[in-house]
Formats: C-alpha cells, structure tokens, sequence
C-alpha cells in the first residue's frame, strides 16, 4: 500500500512556503546575533530536506509504524470524527478497548497501550491541519521537533556560548538523530518535547521569565513524554533538575551559603534519588524500581518476538531477568551498544551504513578525549568538576543503558537512542575543552 498521492507534492510547495514564513517570523526574533539567524536557517533547511526523504523512504522502501500505525490511525480516526462530530471524544481518551475496536483490522491491539494512541492523537491533529496527507503530517511533525532542537540549543548557548558552533551540530546537524525525528513518530515528539522542557525549566528555575506560561509548556511536555516514553523521565528529570538547582546554587550572593550548598546538595539529591527510586513505593508507586525494570524486560521480550523475523539485524546482550542486580550486570554492554552500534561490518542496507559510520565517528571522538586531547587524569576530573558535564553524561548514560538493554534490533536501536545522542556529544564536547568556531563565510558557501 502506498500513502503518498498526487496532492501530497502539489501540497509540499505550498507547506513549505507556509513554514518558511513561520521561520522568517521566528528568525527575526534573533536580528540581534548573525550567527544565531545562520543557524536557525541551516537547521530548519535540513530538517525539512530530511523530512522529504524520510517520507518518501518510508512510503516506498522501508515501511514501518510511522506511515501505517501512527498516520494510518491518525487519518483512519480523523475520517471518524470527520463522519461523526461526536466522536471528538476520541482526542481525550486514553488507549484501551474503545480505541482499539476502532482501529484498522491491520492495527488491532496497538492501540490498547496509551504509549501508541498518544502519538495517534497527534497524528489526528496533524491530519486536521494537514488535510490527511503522509507528506504534510511528516512535514508539521518534523518543524515541530526542530523547534524543540533549536530550544535545546539555546540552553546550552546560554550556558557554554563559546562552544555554540558545536552545539549547533549536536542539537541540530547530526544526521541519524535528524532523520529519525523527521516523522510522525515516538521519537520526533519526545525530542522534541525534551527541547521545549529544557528551555522552559531554565527559564522558570533560572532566569524567572514568565513563570506561567514555561510552567504550562514544562507539564505538557512532562505529560507526553510521561505517556508515550516514561523511562527517558526517570532518566532525564532528575540530573537536569539537579544542574538547574546548581546553577541556581551559583547565583546565590553570599560565598559562604554558596559553598555550603553545594557541597551538601550533591549528597541530599543522591539520597533523594536512591530513596525514591528503590524504596519510594509508599509514596510514589509508579516510579518503583520495579515497574521500571518490569517494563524493560516487556519491552526486551516484545523485541525479541518482533526481531525473528528481521534476523539480520538482530542482536543479543543476553536475557535481562527483570532485576536490578540484572540490569547493572548488562549496563556496560548496553551503554557501548547503544552509542557505538551498529558496527560496519553489522550494516544490512544504506541507512543502516549510515549510522553505523555515524556510531564509528561518535567513538573515535570518545577515544581521542580519553587518550589525546584531555588524557585520562583530566578526562575524569572534568566529569566530576563540572555540572554541566554530570547532567549531560549520567543522563546519557543511563538512558542508554536503559535502550541497550531492552533493545535487540538495530533497526530499533537506531531510533530509540537519539534522544541521547545530543547530550552525549555534548558532554564530549565539553570534556575536550577544545573551542569550535565558525568557518569563514567562503568555506561555508562552498560547503
């Protein structure tokens, strides 16, 4: 079955006029800074040249949940409400038998779990806006989850400005993490979603800027990611909640109350952490560590199941039990699966080459900090002297940990890792102490 029709190019032109326009609009905001306006526009360029391409990839060559489950159900259910108004109900209600008795016969049983009809409901409205068509709907996804790159972006300007060339690259120019968030998908909204949060805490936490409406955007984003990938909020909040609360730490006038803070704050959110992670059942059971690792090892099982049929790109760390003893056990493997599979000799088509050359650099970056540009000494000391670096890492980490373990395809593996990737980068980045600048404006028009 192909999604793609005749009105989705004759739409394209129009659309993408349409949201240029929206660029100009928000780019303006930035007259102030040339550089930030240079990367505005490259960013938003290549986000919708790879937003092309993935739809017409995954209309024509390797389709998956993005064109039949999330925009197959997303018009399907659009239809409906078109047909009957008072269906409109179906945007409020989570995932479970009403859905699912209205999916397509192809669909049934994805839609009984709200991680999936989440996404569909944004599918819905992107129909709505996008009059039904694949193209369109990937298109408006796509702008959406740049906007959230760009957000990311400017936190870590804010923070770092000297290295703002190589955080334009890591937001906003590494190709898999690009592409992969390029479509009406999990991934797109949840990076997205981290982006806007970022920014939206540092603002409410830090720089105190419209406390109400960052306040809003902060429990929207919280409430997606919480619906669709709970386990990047147990990886996520809590290290960036502990740099903000840093940051704010530093901005307190008196040295000695500063010293004191910080030297106590570390040990408090630590336990914080321990408690509510291993024995904070009474009080929040959700967050347990059992539920955690339960939905990993469901999640490892689904895959397994899924990766049968795909046996080339299968892979395998070893059955996770379900435990925490388990998962500590399969961290290290998972962690290098994560960020440096698939390797070039696991590569099975073009786009898997393409990220498995895109894991080889991402190494040869990570061993060249370990061994050449900072050395082993320095290398440790900047992870542990700088909070920036301790947000960025042990979300990465623990993130991938969590992706390594519970994922056994490379097909999969790819896309549910890109939300660590920025940070990772990043985090090496900043470990190099190396500056990145801007080339010259002849060396940027010829590339």
């Amino acid at each position: 079955m192909q999604d793609l029709t005749i009105w989705d190019f004759v739409l394209l032109p129009i659309y993408l006029f349409a949201l240029n326009l929206i660029a100009k609009y928000i780019r303006s905001r930035y007259a102030y800074d040339a550089k930030l306006i240079f990367y505005f526009k490259w960013g938003f360029r290549f986000k919708m040249f790879l937003a092309i391409v993935f739809t017409l990839l995954t209309n024509f060559v390797m389709r998956g949940d993005s064109v039949d489950l999330y925009y197959g159900e997303g018009k399907n259910f659009a239809n409906i409400i078109s047909n009957n108004t008072e269906k409109i109900d179906l945007l409020f209600m989570q995932g479970g038998e009403e859905p699912n008795s209205l999916a397509s016969p192809g669909e049934k049983g994805f839609l009984m779990m709200e991680s999936n009809y989440s996404v569909v409901k944004i599918s819905i409205l992107l129909c709505f806006l996008g009059f039904k068509k694949y193209m369109i709907v990937n298109l408006l996804c796509a702008f959406i989850a740049f906007l959230g790159s760009w957000c990311l972006f400017l936190f870590f300007r804010k923070q770092r400005p000297e290295h703002e060339y190589a955080f334009a690259i890591a937001c906003m120019a590494v190709p898999t993490t690009i592409f992969w968030s390029s479509g009406i998908s999990k991934d797109a909204i949840c990076m997205a979603s981290i982006g806007f949060l970022t920014l939206s805490l540092y603002k409410l936490m830090v720089e105190k800027q419209k406390p109400m409406l960052n306040l809003l955007i902060a429990i929207v984003c919280v409430f997606l990611i919480y619906h669709i990938k709970i386990y990047i909020l147990y990886s996520y909040l809590p290290f960036c909640l502990y740099y903000l609360t840093i940051s704010n730490i530093k901005n307190t006038n008196n040295r000695f109350f500063r010293v004191v803070l910080r030297l106590l704050f570390p040990i408090f959110f630590s336990g914080c952490i321990f408690y509510f992670y291993f024995y904070g059942d009474d009080f929040f059971s959700i967050f347990s560590s059992d539920e955690i690792f339960n939905t990993v090892s469901v999640t490892q099982e689904n895959f397994t199941a899924q990766a049968r049929t795909e046996e080339s790109s299968y892979f395998t760390l070893g059955e996770f039990d379900g435990t925490l003893t388990g998962f500590l056990r399969m961290t290290p493997a998972a962690i290098g699966t994560t960020f440096f599979r698939p390797f070039v000799w696991e590569a099975r088509n073009i786009v898997m080459l393409l990220s498995a050359l895109e894991s080889l650099l991402i190494l040869w970056f990570t061993l060249r900090n370990f061994f050449s540009i900072t050395g082993i000494r320095n290398f440790f000391r900047k992870i542990f002297t700088d909070s920036l670096v301790i947000y960025c890492l042990a979300f990465s980490l623990l993130f991938a940990a969590f992706v390594g373990v519970s994922s056994f395809n490379f097909g999969s593996l790819v896309r549910y890792k890109i939300p660590a990737i920025p940070f990772y980068l990043i985090a090496m980045i900043l470990i190099s102490g190396k500056t990145f600048t801007r080339k010259n404006k002849e060396e940027e028009n010829a590339v």
